[in-house]
């Protein structure tokens, strides 16, 4: 029986699985047709660097170098921390944003992105968390917030798969719990590749402190960054 070494590709022709490799491996034979299949030489895959997108806030760039193409980022925080104010001002500084505004109503969502600085010219709204989400033409979703969901582990899913497919950023907005935890279905630990805490800052009034408590494409760390803006259209 012919036998194939994962790490190094080498072969031999023996009854049984050989044991050790002339590479130094062990145990690392399988059957030649299933060796091809079994791993992936990094230097096989083409990886190419993810486009991205400055935010406008100076402090949160020098950060994070830019969101990527189709990050999934989680804001969380306490109410009045002014994580919709981020998300918004964000994701139209970015490009034409979709927000998906569960919890705030239209003109609700509307001042916040004008005193936030928010480019409005860049905003859609919708109220239906189930609305079709188009598939081309946006570059940014808001969900505000996951929290407000009536489903929201589909929900999880849905922006999952849009981000995939279009290479879209989603700002996800999340509530604190009491015990200073973000609230959401089990899923949302592992949903973002970004999770950023927001909190009002009591030294700097009208201005956000971000701490990242995890992130895949930065450095984690802080920034701070403002709650108003000069309003834009």
């Amino acid at each position: 029986m012919k036998w194939e070494c994962l790490i190094c590709n080498a072969q031999r022709n023996t009854r049984l699985a050989p044991t050790l490799c002339d590479c130094g491996a062990l145990d690392s034979f399988l059957p030649a047709e299933q060796a091809a299949s079994a791993f992936t030489k990094a230097t096989d895959v083409k990886a190419e660097p993810r486009k991205r997108y400055l935010t406008g806030d100076k402090e949160l760039d020098a950060l994070t170098n830019g969101f990527p193409a189709g990050a999934r980022v989680l804001l969380w925080g306490r109410g009045g921390s002014g994580k919709s104010r981020c998300a918004l001002r964000w994701a139209t500084h970015i490009g034409k944003t979709l927000a998906l505004s569960v919890e705030m109503e239209e003109d609700e969502c509307v001042r916040s992105a004008r005193e936030a600085g928010g480019k409005l010219s860049e905003l859609v709204i919708t109220r239906d968390e189930n609305a079709q989400l188009p598939s081309r033409g946006v570059r940014c979703l808001v969900l505000d917030s996951i929290s407000e969901c009536r489903d929201q582990e589909a929900m999880l899913a849905r922006l999952t798969a849009w981000a995939t497919q279009t290479r879209g950023i989603v700002f996800m907005v999340c509530h604190a719990t009491k015990a200073g935890q973000y609230k959401g279905p089990t899923g949302l630990q592992h949903w973002g590749e970004a999770e950023i805490r927001v909190r009002a800052s009591k030294a700097k009034p009208g201005m956000a402190r971000l701490t990242f408590g995890k992130s895949r494409f930065c450095a984690n760390g802080s920034a701070s960054v403002p709650l108003v803006r000069l309003h834009a259209v």
